[in-house]
């Protein structure tokens, strides 16, 4: 598996490689599950909806690397419209969340999974911001479910915006 990931299409300007061991970096350092930190090095490896096809050859294969768990979150991230996340932290009550899937209808996860997923997209986004410079705005909504490392990051990812927009702005 690590040679399909190997010779995979870039991603955001890195290989893909790259892309998935910074996202499982962010969780890791966010202290979060290894379940999560392993959901995070192979988050995309069932495709994308962005259009990203499946490495996976067999998915029984994947669960022996990263076990059950993990392996439903990767599952479960190429499943659910990542806009559906941010939909569903306004109602979060600690409780089963019915998300939204990308090709219609719904799936119910556990809290446990939703925060997972949650955690997911901020590292995700926040390591693609990281090399691209792009907008994380996106997060906002999911601010009061995120740990205090990725809120913090993102305060760092607003700062360094805003300090952007002064020099911007003292150039003119």
């Amino acid at each position: 598996m690590r040679e399909r990931v190997r010779r995979a299409p870039s991603h955001t300007g890195a290989t893909f490689e790259r892309h998935l061991e910074g996202t499982a970096a962010q969780l890791r350092e966010w202290s979060q599950s290894p379940e999560l930190v392993r959901a995070g090095l192979h988050h995309s490896l069932y495709g994308n909806e962005f259009g990203r096809e499946s490495i996976v050859v067999d998915p029984a294969e994947l669960v022996r690397e990263i076990g059950p768990e993990a392996e439903a979150l990767v599952r479960l991230w190429t499943d659910v419209d990542r806009a559906a996340l941010g939909q569903a932290a306004s109602d979060f009550a600690g409780g089963p969340v019915t998300l939204t899937l990308r090709g219609g209808g719904g799936r119910t996860v556990s809290a446990r999974q939703y925060l997972d997923l949650v955690h997911l997209l901020a590292a995700n986004q926040l390591e693609m911001a990281a090399r691209t410079g792009s907008d994380c705005r996106r997060l906002e909504p999911l601010r009061p479910l995120l740990c205090a490392g990725a809120v913090a990051e993102l305060d760092r990812r607003r700062l360094r915006g805003l300090r952007r927009l002064v020099r911007w702005l003292a150039r003119r």
